[in-house]
């Protein structure tokens, strides 16, 4: 009795231009979505940080690295969930309660001390940075995102 044999076929010229076809078709859709967001972060006049489920900073828009005098970048071993300041004013069981639970969480306003937090004591040219203080006026919404 014969056997099946399965032989992969190459696709052809038509089939390869109607997949690159939906591909491009797809790019398109995601990019409306892709700029409302952009506009949103970058727009507005409100500091923001995204984190990951692990409270490390993924992206910062511009009025948060005009605040902060501080750049993404500068922010690779900082983690919220372990920063000594956030615990000692005792706003870490509300910052928990946002990334445990995902609740939208308003927290009261602190004083935040950057020269304290370890990982962000000296700008890039070696100085200290300045004190700054963090606003409670408005509920802060911990978006995470998965890693």
């Amino acid at each position: 009795m014969p056997r099946a044999v399965h032989m992969k076929t190459t696709p052809t010229i038509a089939e390869l231009e109607h997949e690159i076809a939906a591909l491009r078709q797809r790019v398109a859709e995601l990019e409306i979505p892709a700029r409302r967001y952009q506009a949103l972060l970058d727009g507005g006049i409100v500091s923001m940080m995204i984190y990951d489920r692990e409270s490390r900073a993924l992206e910062v828009n511009r009025r948060w690295e005009q605040l902060w005098n501080l750049r993404l970048g500068d922010l690779t071993e900082w983690r919220l969930l372990a920063d000594e300041q956030v615990s000692a004013n005792g706003s870490m069981p509300l910052v928990e309660r946002a990334f445990l639970r995902g609740e939208a969480t308003a927290l009261p306003t602190i004083r935040y001390d950057p020269v304290q937090a370890e990982p962000l004591q000296v700008d890039p040219g070696g100085q200290p940075r300045d004190q700054r203080f963090t606003t409670g006026d408005a509920p802060c919404n911990f978006r995470i995102e998965a890693a």
